[in-house]
């Protein structure tokens, strides 16, 4: 997301807060603070949008949140959960809840992938793969369109150098290229045995 849409997704979070903390319903209902601050959980917001975030939330589980043992009450929600610590039972929810989503899900990555999931997974990396493709022909076509081709020719140099190094001891060593050397200077413009074809 880019930082105008986060800012004003930081500052609704706020706004949705306020109402919250005032007793008034805010427009959504709370399923909507819920989502919402799923989704600036999961951003990545740059220092003052954080700081405000936090804030927001803060204030938000200091009116609403009261800590009895092991056991948290929501007051103004009417729920009640059993966050399992050593001891007690399992999570439970009182039936006038919808869901519980948790702060931070816990993931299993060593799980085995269900057939739908390995699909759905497919098709994205498919749609990345050809996102990709079509942004390499779309930069491909600007290079290619610059008088004198000075980006195709520095890249092509780059790589024919890279290529050259590839193929000396030391290069599989030399995992920061401290030791890479250009052997080839970037070929001139109206060099004949240079091509730049865009394929794909």
């Amino acid at each position: 997301m880019t930082q105008p849409t986060l800012n004003h997704l930081v500052e609704l979070y706020e706004y949705k807060v306020m109402d919250v903390l005032s007793k008034r319903e805010p427009r959504g209902g709370k399923t909507s603070v819920r989502e919402l601050r799923e989704v600036l959980t999961n951003s990545s917001l740059n220092g003052s949008l954080l700081r405000r975030f936090r804030e927001a939330d803060r204030s938000l589980r200091e009116q609403t949140v009261v800590q009895s043992g092991n056991m948290h009450v929501i007051e103004e929600k009417g729920l009640e959960i059993n966050i399992g610590l050593p001891g007690s039972g399992s999570m439970a929810a009182t039936a006038n809840t919808p869901e519980v989503i948790p702060a931070t899900p816990e993931v299993d990555f060593t799980a085995p992938i269900d057939e739908e999931g390995g699909v759905l997974r497919d098709l994205g990396l498919i749609a990345w793969e050809t996102d990709f493709a079509d942004e390499l022909r779309e930069q491909g076509r600007k290079f290619k369109s610059e008088p004198q081709r000075p980006t195709l020719r520095l890249i092509y140099a780059l790589m024919h150098n890279l290529d050259q190094y590839a193929e000396s001891a030391n290069f599989a060593t030399d995992v920061n290229l401290s030791k890479f050397k250009v052997i080839s200077a970037v070929p001139a413009a109206n060099d004949s045995l240079v091509s730049f074809p865009i394929r794909m």
